[in-house]
């Protein structure tokens, strides 16, 4: 059998791999007994600063976390501002970091548990700004994404023979 030792254990003591099953179950039942708390949001850069990194960093970097380029994204915010669709009155989370969480999430078709530990948030945290983001884009898409004007052809399709006929008004 092979012997390890536990840091709350003498170490000159040999603990046996059964004992050492035995000693982490303890060891959970004293953090369940004791509501030893473990933190798990650790990381050293929080939602925000995770944010104004990628914003300040290479532009490649936003590009493949976010799938968008860093003028796209504050575009984005100032329209999201400019035309009211969102009243932010979030102490916790700024409007940059719950865009960011969102694009993440989309970008990368990643669950809210993932986004959860990459911005340092909780999971019903992550879920609530997920839901103001969507809510708040769907509303502001109808200013953005506007149809063509189907009764005008462009220019390049009339002066082409090759694609006119095909847009021909009958």
């Amino acid at each position: 059998m092979s012997s390890s030792t536990h840091p709350w254990h003498n170490e000159d003591e040999a603990v046996t791999s059964d004992d050492d099953d035995l000693l982490d179950l303890e060891f959970l039942d004293l953090m369940e007994e004791e509501k030893i708390k473990m933190p798990q949001w650790t990381s050293e850069l929080t939602g925000q600063a995770y944010t104004n990194f990628l914003l300040e960093r290479h532009p490649q970097t936003i590009k493949d976390v976010l799938r968008v380029d860093a003028y796209t994204f504050r575009g984005l915010m100032a329209e999201l501002v400019a035309r009211g669709q969102v009243q932010w009155d979030h102490k916790c989370v700024c409007l940059e970091e719950s865009l960011a969480m969102f694009l993440y999430i989309c970008g990368h078709s990643q669950r809210h548990r993932v986004a959860a530990d990459r911005f340092q948030r909780s999971t019903s945290t992550i879920s609530d700004h997920f839901k103001w983001m969507r809510r708040a884009l769907c509303n502001l898409a109808p200013h953005i994404i506007q149809p063509p004007n189907l009764n005008v052809t462009l220019p390049e399709i009339l002066n082409d023979g090759r694609y006119y006929p095909w847009f021909q008004v009958s």
